[in-house]
C-alpha cells in the first residue's frame, strides 16, 4: 500500500477505545495521535489505554489537542460528547488543521433543524479548509434514519414511517445504564427527566433526516420520555434494579403537521434476558 490514511483518535472513552482498536486492525489506517483530557490516560500509550493485546502502539495520549492536530492527519475520529454545542471548539480546531472528521456526536448526525447556526458555521469552516465532516454511528446515523430512508427508496409512495429500537442495556456499560435511569424510583426518574438529566440525544435528528429525505412536510418535532418499571428484581454486572424500580426509559418522537411520521422510536431496557 503506497499511502495509509493518517488518523488521530480524539476522545478515548469506551466508544473511542473501541474505535481505536478497530482502526488498528485496518491495514489502510495509521494512528498517529490520540487526544484525551483524563489525567489517568494522558502520557500513556494509546494501545495500553484501550486494552489492546498488541500494546504498546508507540502512540502517546495527549491533552494538548492543538499540538496533536499539528501532525496534519487525514482524518480525526472524534468521540467526546453527544452535545454539538459542547464540541464545537473541538470540531473547529480539527477543521482549522485541515483534517476531515468522523464524529460520534449524536447532534451532528443531522443538525440542520436543531442547530442550524452551528451547522452553517461548521459547513463554512469545512469548505474553507477543503475537508469534510460527518456525524454518524449505529444510532443516530443508520438504524433509525438512514436505513429507513434507504428502504424507502424502493417505494413509489410513502404513507407512514415508523422506527422502533430495543436494546438490552444490561449488557452495556455502566454510564449508559445510569443514563437511562436504571435502578431509580419512578419519582426520581421523572424528576431527572424534568431537569433534563435523563434523555437520549439524537431522536429529533433522526426524525428530521427521514422527513427531509422523504420530502414530507414537518413543522414541529415533539418528544416524550417515560419510565419502564421492573416487574421483578434484575441484577447486572454494575447495579441491582429492585422490583417496581425503573429498568429503563422509553422515548417517543413524533412530527407535528404530518401524522404519517410517528416514531415510537426508542425503547431501552434492562431485563432478565
Amino acid at each position: 500500500m503506497k499511502k495509509k490514511i493518517r488518523a488521530i483518535q480524539y476522545g478515548v472513552g469506551p466508544i473511542g477505545a473501541s474505535i481505536a482498536r478497530l482502526m488498528r486492525e485496518k491495514q489502510a489506517i495509521e494512528i498517529i495521535g490520540a487526544i484525551d483530557t483524563d489525567p489517568a490516560k494522558v502520557g500513556r500509550d494509546l494501545g495500553e489505554v484501550v486494552g489492546a493485546q498488541d500494546a504498546p502502539w508507540g502512540v502517546t495520549v495527549s491533552a494538548d489537542a492543538r499540538e496533536v492536530l499539528e501532525q496534519n492527519a487525514d482524518v480525526v475520529t472524534h468521540s467526546t460528547s453527544s452535545s454539538l454545542a459542547k464540541v464545537m471548539d473541538q470540531l473547529l480546531m480539527c477543521l482549522e488543521a485541515e483534517s476531515s472528521i468522523v464524529s460520534t456526536c449524536e447532534e451532528l448526525s443531522y443538525p440542520f433543524r436543531t442547530h442550524p447556526e452551528l451547522a452553517a458555521q461548521l459547513d463554512s469552516a469545512a469548505k474553507e479548509s477543503g475537508v469534510a465532516l460527518i456525524g454518524t454511528g449505529v444510532n443516530p446515523g443508520f438504524v433509525m434514519d438512514k436505513l429507513v430512508v434507504t428502504l424507502a427508496a424502493v417505494s413509489q409512495r410513502i404513507d407512514h414511517a415508523k422506527a422502533l429500537r430495543v436494546v438490552d442495556a444490561s449488557k452495556r456499560r455502566l454510564p449508559l445504564q445510569k443514563k437511562i435511569g436504571a435502578g431509580m424510583t419512578v419519582e426520581e426518574f421523572r424528576a431527572l427527566v424534568k431537569a433534563g438529566v435523563i434523555k437520549h440525544v439524537g431522536l429529533p435528528e433522526s426524525v428530521a433526516m427521514v422527513a427531509d429525505s422523504l420530502n414530507l412536510p414537518v413543522e414541529q418535532i415533539t418528544e416524550t420520555i417515560e419510565p419502564k418499571v421492573a416487574t421483578e428484581r434484575v441484577q447486572t454486572e454494575y447495579l441491582t434494579v429492585a422490583k417496581n424500580s425503573c429498568t429503563s426509559s422509553c422515548k417517543c418522537t413524533s412530527a407535528r403537521k404530518n401524522p404519517r411520521i410517528r416514531f415510537r422510536s426508542r425503547a431501552i431496557r434492562i431485563s432478565a434476558w
